[in-house]
């Protein structure tokens, strides 16, 4: 019997490629949909939400014992989305 090593992806990929899937596959309007909102899925994924940026200000605040804004914060958040996303380091 054969031993099968499942192949690992990043979330990104499996996305991308469902996509593709998706717009090869067939013409079907359903599966035309399906891949606009997977599109905008992905353009949206690596902003991160308002909420998330102030509990990311207010973790490096604790951690870094000085004062964090808001744009240091956002960036902090979006490397580490875009990192998980993408399984590698910016």
């Amino acid at each position: 019997m054969t031993t099968v090593t499942p192949l690992v992806s990043p979330p990104l990929d499996d996305i991308r490629n469902a996509m593709q899937i998706v717009a090869v596959a067939t013409g079907r309007r359903a599966f035309s949909r399906a891949h606009s909102l997977l599109l905008g899925a992905l353009a949206k994924l690596g902003e991160p939400h308002p909420h998330t940026v102030e509990l990311t200000r207010r973790y490096l605040e604790a951690a870094c014992g000085r004062s964090v804004d808001d744009r240091e914060a956002r960036d902090f958040a979006q490397v580490v989305i875009t990192s998980a996303l993408k399984w590698e380091a910016p």
